[in-house]
């Protein structure tokens, strides 16, 4: 996950490099929403939707022929009522983290405003958890018991973006991506634990399978930082 992210920034300064006298860069931060569904390669699994709230990070850079880079990192609190680990919930609550990066193009490039489109690929990533106590296997009782369930989802698609300045630096922002769910994988772990000053033992069952297809939306509003 970090390598790709690390990539992504090498490449965009690499285009900032080598276009330094023609090239404009954008830094936006802003609030984000995420609609997320997710196909299940599991014998009676229904699909995953998730819905998650947070903020998003952004670069758009452009050149002065319209060509243009965008990355983003967006991060927040993922909620799902087809996910049951917290089984005490109706709606369990998790965490969400999401890089794309991509290329395209800006139709309108003026003082005032900017508007344009990249295709772009992403990872998404969301996690779960909960902890019991007094849990037993296999005729074993132990102190805890850490539940997690872990998705992660490729994805390729396009972002549309809209940019207003009210001044030569600062200006409003608005993004909203769509991509498919190209694959992914989901995994469930059990990690038992027992820490005493007699004894210490843990134990952790893992299971795991297939996601696949159904889409990703997440529109975003913000502010934006030329330079």
């Amino acid at each position: 996950m970090k390598k790709i992210f690390l990539i992504s920034v090498f490449f965009l300064f690499l285009a900032n490099f080598s276009f330094a006298k023609t090239w404009t860069n954008n830094i936006a931060a802003g609030l984000t929403f995420e609609d997320l569904s997710i196909g299940v390669d599991k014998k009676n699994a229904d699909d995953i939707t998730q819905l998650g709230y947070g903020i998003d990070g952004s670069y758009i850079g452009f050149h002065e022929n319209g060509f243009t880079a965008k990355a983003n990192v967006a991060i927040g609190v993922a909620t799902s009522k087809d996910v049951s680990i917290q089984t005490d919930k109706n709606t369990n609550i998790g965490a969400f983290e999401n890089v794309s990066f991509g290329v395209g193009y800006s139709f309108v490039r003026t003082d005032r405003f900017l508007f344009g489109s990249t295709a772009m690929m992403g990872v998404e990533m969301s996690q779960y958890s909960v902890n019991s106590e007094g849990e037993e296997l296999n005729g074993v009782k132990y102190d805890d018991l850490t539940t997690s369930l872990s998705l992660v989802t490729f994805s390729f698609g396009a972002d549309i973006f809209a940019v207003f300045h009210f001044s030569e630096r600062f200006g409003f922002y608005a993004n909203i991506a769509a991509r498919y769910l190209i694959a992914g994988d989901a995994k469930i772990e059990y990690k038992y634990e027992t820490s005493s000053k007699s004894s210490k033992k843990s134990e952790i069952l893992t299971d795991d399978y297939s996601l696949f297809g159904n889409f990703v939306i997440q529109p975003t509003l913000g502010v934006i930082w030329r330079f």
